[in-house]
């Protein structure tokens, strides 16, 4: 039917989910000046979603997945298909509730790059932010964001997002974190905590 073949475009990135639902309710389409800014949604290489490479998905905020973990595709209207890790609170959630809407979901090998956050906890200390960038540089990988503040016990944390191709490279750089001086702890962060209204 017409309706399968637009939905199946949204799928693929053809058609815009919006429009579609707007010509779906009879609503008068956006005009370009009125739109807000919204976030892409990417031509990913190396994904592929139910043996379909090369659809337009977005990787999910909450649990940033990258190739090496284990994820699905959820597919939300108005978001088209989002990659969680499988073991991610939202993922789980609608396993359970709509398992229909969920997509068996596997990396490819490519050179896309992903966002890691990752949490370090160090003594606060002169040099000790120098030798974390330093190292982390050693293996060519970018700081993309970072934060810093005092945790409780008198502790700096920092807080990154590191650009990494896999999981794997993101293991090694937390490795290498571990051995300098200053380092207490060096970990990936895949989810803060729920919010209570989550």
């Amino acid at each position: 039917s017409t309706l399968d073949s637009a939905l199946a475009d949204v799928g693929y990135g053809k058609l815009d989910p919006e429009k579609l639902a707007r010509k779906l309710l009879d609503l008068p389409l956006e005009t370009e000046k009125k739109k807000k800014k919204k976030k892409k949604k990417q031509l990913i290489s190396g994904i592929r979603i139910d043996g379909i490479d090369n659809l337009m998905v977005s990787i999910a905020e909450c649990c940033r997945p990258l190739p090496g973990d284990d994820v699905v595709g959820i597919v939300n209207s108005g978001k088209g298909i989002v990659i969680h890790l499988k073991n991610c609170l939202v993922a789980k959630q609608v396993m359970e509730s709509a398992p229909g809407k969920v997509l068996k979901v596997e990396f490819l090998p490519s050179q896309t790059i992903y966002k890691a956050k990752v949490r370090i906890s160090v003594e606060d200390t002169p040099g000790v932010l120098a030798n974390v960038s330093t190292t982390i540089a050693k293996h060519n990988i970018n700081i993309a964001d970072i934060n810093t503040r005092k945790s409780q016990a008198g502790k700096t944390i920092l807080d990154l997002v590191l650009d990494v191709k896999n999981k794997e490279e993101l293991q090694k750089v937390l490795s290498s974190l571990r051995t300098v001086k200053g380092v207490i702890t060096a970990k990936r962060v895949k989810r803060e905590k729920l919010a209570k209204s989550e």
